[in-house]
């Protein structure tokens, strides 16, 4: 029986990587940050849950 050789998970992924960033071809395609996220940002916009044990 023959072995199949497969080459490791993410070989020359670098090389393609930093091709891509001297293309700039290497925007988000998804954003960092949604609209619900910003209040994350801003902590005079936190509200903090009222202890209803006290």
């Amino acid at each position: 029986m023959k072995k199949n050789k497969q080459k490791p998970p993410r070989k020359g992924w670098a090389k393609l990587f930093k091709k891509m960033h001297q293309q700039g071809d290497n925007e988000l395609l998804i954003p960092d940050l949604y609209e619900d996220e910003k209040f994350l940002n801003d902590p005079k916009e936190w509200v903090w849950p009222v202890d209803s044990k006290k």
